[in-house]
């Protein structure tokens, strides 16, 4: 490599609020990506990219060192820094950010982030996952004080909502981000769904089947501007419009355990029976993990009666098919296409350009449960809700 060229490439903006060292760190790691420094490669030393910069060599040396702590470069006493094999491959962070245990990991996070592991490798990107829930300001703040935000190229946010801390730091760093199913404020750089065509794809199809009544299983009170808010305004104005007459169940929304969700979901359902002596020709759930609960109620209800017609609907989201005891039509939507819109947006900021279209909106399709895949059974392991998978 010409020893020259990196001093050429480097620039420094003293106007900015990024400290000088992380500007050098941040140039020297986007000069071996942007031009492939082979691994092996001998870079300047600091006091001659010190030089060329008119900084303090010590600014320089600071940057280096924390480029050798990323296993980016190697620094050999009395010979200089070379480049690693590892120097290719950019950390992306991935925050989880929904309200779930630790150990109780919906199979719609692990799925969605074994495929953006998969595709990530492609652009040469290591996923480090961590699962830092909204509300938890003490510990996202203990992560931020214990993490150089600036040992990442990137972060990916999936279901965490503008108030994010995290993602404010991010942002200020000036880090490339992209949020999937964002809520409240709209941001640029988001993967969203087509929440609207779910519904009127829901409900349009039920009319048409001669449906007159729905039974819509919803959590009760749901934070207005959240995806799930959002769905249910959709749903609203088109069964009215349709003529629809939707009969809703209502399901506390105070519990953050999977199994507690499903438990209510299958004791609000009974009750609903014993209260109103049947269910409705048709039943619509707008979240996969009621869904379970609900069915289990269901299936008990259509063996004491003798029902054969009941006809049930899942919104599931990216996929997060689970086996239900019956049949099912889900309105769901591509897993892969949701990870693939979400690295191509990040990718092409990390590449210091700015993407045409910021805002993706994935589509809905409706899958009876015959055609549905099988989802993985193993689950992703978040290490650590302080620091991220190593």
């Amino acid at each position: 490599m010409d020893d020259m060229s990196l001093c050429d490439q480097l620039e420094i903006d003293r106007t900015s609020t990024t400290p000088l060292h992380l500007q050098v760190e941040r140039g020297i790691r986007h000069f071996i990506l942007k031009n492939n420094v082979e691994p092996g490669s001998l870079i300047p030393s600091a006091m001659e990219i010190s030089k060329s910069l008119s900084i303090n060599h010590w600014t320089v040396r600071k940057a280096m060192k924390s480029l050798e702590s990323q296993n980016i470069l190697s620094v050999i006493p009395a010979r200089g820094a070379f480049v690693t094999e590892d120097a290719h491959v950019q950390r992306v962070l991935w925050v989880t950010g929904p309200d779930q245990s630790m150990n109780d990991v919906s199979p719609t996070y692990s799925n969605l982030m074994r495929l953006a592991a998969k595709e990530a490798v492609k652009h040469q990107i290591r996923m480090e996952p961590v699962w830092l829930t909204v509300g938890m300001d003490e510990e996202i703040k203990a992560f931020i004080r214990t993490t150089s935000l600036s040992h990442y190229a990137g972060a990916i946010f999936h279901d965490c909502g503008p108030e994010h801390l995290l993602l404010h730091e991010v942002a200020k760093a000036g880090l490339p981000y992209v949020c999937i199913r964002p809520s409240g404020i709209a941001r640029p750089f988001t993967v969203s769904h087509d929440n609207k065509g779910c519904a009127v794809m829901a409900m349009e199809y039920l009319k048409s089947r001669g449906h007159q009544d729905v039974l819509i299983v919803r959590f009760d009170d749901w934070p207005a501007g959240t995806d799930l808010d959002d769905l249910q305004g959709h749903i609203e104005q088109t069964t009215r419009r349709t003529g629809l007459n939707p009969i809703n169940c209502l399901l506390p929304r105070n519990r953050t355990c999977i199994a507690h969700v499903v438990n209510d979901a299958k004791r609000a359902v009974s009750e609903f029976i014993a209260r109103y002596g049947r269910v409705p020709s048709a039943v619509y759930m707008s979240d996969d993990i009621v869904a379970r609960g609900v069915c289990l109620a269901l299936i008990d209800y259509c063996a004491r009666r003798g029902v054969t017609d009941l006809e049930v609907y899942v919104r599931c989201s990216v996929e997060n098919i689970v086996p239900l005891g019956m049949p099912v039509t889900y309105m769901t939507m591509s897993a892969a296409e949701e990870v693939h819109a979400a690295l191509e947006l990040l990718t092409i900021q990390m590449a210091g350009q700015f993407p045409a279209d910021p805002h993706r909106v994935i589509s809905y399709r409706m899958l009876p449960s015959e055609q549905a895949p099988a989802m993985p059974e193993d689950p992703i392991k978040f290490v650590g809700m302080l620091s991220p998978a190593q």
